[in-house]
């Protein structure tokens, strides 16, 4: 009986990885329908599900039976490539040390950090303190509501981010939406009717071109959820074809890297700054359950001419999303 339950799991756990391997090998399917782009979210986990099944192969199966284990080594071996990205420094070859990238240029460092606040502002004090223990150079701020903002400029922010610029709405919700917070002089690098509008600021190394971002989650529609991460590639070709200096991508994609339009907008020549600084997988997402966040949805994108020397995150309060805090240089 017990070997038989074993192999039952054994053959739905191979299932499973079997149509993770599907949704990103032929990442159009999870454009399909919505539920596809949400299962499409746990893909890094496809190693999980291929590891079981071999697992359950072998400690459930008799005599040759135990052979059916072979069938899970494959996709084992392809899951665990594709998941090279989120392998820490000193397992992927690509830096030295975990915070400093192989051959970086050195210079000054400046941080930025994201944080989707979702439109809640019981957790305001929590948020101000994070950002003034962590002192960084701008605040990409989503889901700041009316009060949020009002009070998250109060006690020591408003004089340490005197620059601050309501970016953007939330569809549906105008009390709702994008602020940026900056120590230094920030200014509008596109026309303010823009979808996606883009902001200029200073990471204490020169201006950068910021691009904000916060999508919508494709539980709420495959449509919008693509269109919102397709409008943030529009902005960066538009930055890269005007020559507009270095380009910086900071927010809440829902989206984990293996999602399709997460993968064209990285083919514009964005890199992951958790990747780039050796930090691994770096999940911001829920925050707020009896269990680890799972899912990196949260995303700092830095373009050619920079690099990420180290990625964190920070629990804020009892908000759903972690603050991701990376800091870049000129390369």
């Amino acid at each position: 009986m017990v070997r038989s339950l074993g192999l039952y799991l054994a053959w739905g756990t191979l299932a499973a990885g079997a149509g993770l391997a599907l949704l990103y090998a032929v990442p159009q399917l999870q454009l399909v329908h919505r539920w596809a782009a949400l299962v499409a979210a746990i893909i890094p986990f496809a190693v999980v599900a291929w590891g079981a099944a071999l697992v359950l192969f072998l400690a459930a199966g008799r005599g040759w039976g135990r052979l059916l284990g072979l069938v899970a080594v494959p996709g084992l071996v392809l899951a665990v490539l594709w998941a090279q990205p989120y392998w820490p420094a000193g397992m992927s070859g690509g830096t030295d040390d975990a915070g400093a990238v192989a051959g970086g240029g050195g210079g000054v460092v400046g941080t930025v950090m994201t944080f989707n606040a979702r439109c809640e502002s019981a957790g305001v004090a929590e948020l101000r303190d994070t950002i003034l223990a962590r002192q960084p150079d701008v605040v990409v701020l989503q889901g700041a509501g009316t009060r949020l903002r009002e009070r998250v400029v109060e006690s020591g922010v408003a004089e340490a981010y005197p620059h601050r610029a309501f970016v953007y709405e939330m569809a549906g919700l105008p009390s709702c939406g994008t602020m940026v917070l900056s120590r230094r002089p920030l200014g509008w690098a596109g026309p303010l009717s823009s979808e996606q509008p883009v902001v200029l600021v200073d990471l204490g190394f020169g201006p950068v071109t910021l691009v904000p971002v916060d999508a919508p989650g494709p539980q709420d529609g495959v449509g919008p959820w693509r269109d919102a991460i397709d409008g943030v590639g529009v902005a960066v070709e538009g930055v890269v074809a005007g020559g507009g200096g270095p380009v910086l991508v900071a927010g809440d994609f829902n989206a984990v890297r293996e999602h399709e339009p997460m993968r064209r907008l990285l083919e514009l020549g964005l890199s992951s700054a958790a990747e780039q600084a050796g930090a691994g997988w770096v999940p911001t997402y829920p925050a707020d359950q009896w269990y680890p966040p799972v899912l990196a949805i949260d995303h700092v994108l830095v373009g050619p001419g920079l690099e990420a020397v180290d990625v964190e995150t920070v629990r804020v309060g009892g908000y759903a999303h972690m603050a991701l805090l990376a800091q870049v240089r000129v390369r």
